[in-house]
């Protein structure tokens, strides 16, 4: 447990890299699937024996559960979510992401199928059109972004040109995995259209994490753009 722990402290830090921790990770897990197999041999043997020892076997059995958590949960998340590490409001025009990423376009570009299973998992993660102008939108998009701490890479506002602007993001999930977010903010047919995308640097599948980003960011931008709406009186109370 402690070399988890040390593990996903040191790559959040930024000071050991994704291929050593999961290295470490897996050394993790091995220590833990082998304090759960002792524990269990241990828990056999004291039933058959009557020796004592059942408070040790315990904690190992304990301490093996505990380090396998992360495995049991992450097979758990790529099973119940599509196989996509990229994930978009626009899959046909895509806002651009910055940084590389080393598995390149997600399948969900070329596949319609795969695009139809992420859009079922997500069913929230749509371009979203609202009634104001790009240049009250955009304000309201960069808040939610600096309230989740995420960190600016480039930044375009719509002071540049009133009718576009973007931010591309660095979002860091609880292992310490770097994700980039892209957010295109744009002129349309009654104010002003938003699109995302959450895209991980590394790892073929994303657990989720991207498309349910997408959504938990896109339902909070319909409440603060409905705040602003009400705040500028093109909405009734």
């Amino acid at each position: 447990m402690p070399v988890l722990v040390v593990a996903i402290f040191l790559h959040r830090a930024g000071a050991i890299t994704s291929a050593d921790f999961i290295v470490a990770a897996g050394g993790g897990v091995l220590i833990g699937l082998a304090a759960l197999l002792v524990g269990l041999v241990a828990f056999v043997r004291i039933w058959a024996t009557g020796d004592r020892g059942w408070w040790p076997a315990f904690n190992g059995v304990a301490i093996g559960l505990i380090c396998l958590a992360p495995l049991v949960f992450a097979a758990m998340m790529g099973l119940r979510y599509p196989f996509v590490h990229d994930v978009t409001t626009d899959y046909d025009d895509p806002p651009p992401i910055l940084g590389q990423v080393h598995f390149g376009l997600g399948a969900g570009y070329h596949d319609p199928a795969l695009r139809q299973r992420v859009a079922d998992a997500f069913p929230n993660a749509v371009t979203r059109d609202y009634p104001l102008p790009t240049t009250e939108t955009f304000p309201v998009v960069a808040d939610l972004v600096a309230a989740r701490g995420w960190q600016i890479i480039e930044e375009r506002a719509t002071t540049d040109d009133p009718n576009i602007g973007w931010i591309n993001a660095r979002a860091m999930t609880w292992l310490g995995w770097r994700d980039e977010v892209a957010i295109r903010v744009e002129t349309a047919p009654g104010g002003s259209r938003v699109d995302i995308r959450s895209v991980s640097y590394e790892g073929a599948h994303d657990l989720g994490a991207n498309g349910m980003r997408i959504e938990e960011f896109l339902l909070a931008l319909d409440d603060a753009v409905t705040a602003r709406t009400q705040e500028l009186g093109l909405l009734g109370p």
